[in-house]
């Protein structure tokens, strides 16, 4: 009995060759600066060890960092765009740089041709009480994420990491949901709530 028993302890460990801890490589790579990374590995510690301090913590200031850094990228994008409407206040514009002047084109009305080239509505038969049947519109199909919708996505992705690293659960869930709601290909979104218990 004592030899099974010392040959149990002795095996054990060499034979379950446990992976690359990922509480360790996620503090590496906060603190190489690469937190896109970090704030990954350590959603996978704090998935597997919800007590754990030290991932909440990292993962908090990962998510909030990449959270902050895009917030920058979109408030510049924003002034741009201000800018060029001409809403910003004078001195947050940058000087514009000369366009090179191109000439007007004139796009008149449709051709008959034109018109009858475009496809008619998709339509499909539906049976009323009486028997007969009359043509109803077939709804439009979702059009694919835009880059945008996929920006939007993993912004909500990364406050849903923030929110559980908070013990927020609820309002974490909500912000999955609401990336795959943006970006239904979102798998980050999708593994989180499942690991949660929760259908995407």
């Amino acid at each position: 009995m004592r030899v099974l028993l010392a040959a149990l302890l002795l095996a054990g460990p060499a034979a379950a060759k446990p992976g690359p801890d990922p509480l360790a490589a996620g503090t590496r790579a906060f603190e190489q600066g690469d937190h896109e990374k970090a704030a990954e590995l350590l959603a996978d510690a704090l998935f597997a060890d919800p007590g754990s301090l030290e991932a909440r913590r990292l993962l908090r200031e990962s998510a909030a960092r990449l959270l902050d850094a895009r917030e920058r990228r979109i408030g510049a994008e924003r002034l741009e765009i201000r800018c060029r409407l001409g809403l910003a206040r004078p001195g947050d514009c940058p000087e514009p740089e000369p366009e090179p002047e191109e000439e007007p084109v004139f796009i008149g009305p449709p051709t008959p041709a034109a018109v009858s080239a475009a496809p008619p509505p998709k339509r499909r038969l539906k049976k009323r009480k009486g028997g007969t049947a009359v043509a109803v519109p077939v709804p439009a199909e979702k059009p694919p994420p835009t880059a945008a919708d996929r920006e939007m996505s993993r912004i909500f992705y990364y406050q849903g990491l923030k929110a559980y690293a908070e013990h927020e659960i609820q309002e974490a869930k909500a912000a999955w949901r609401k990336a795959l709601e943006l970006d239904p290909q979102n798998e980050r979104a999708k593994q989180a709530l499942a690991r949660l218990g929760e259908a995407p």
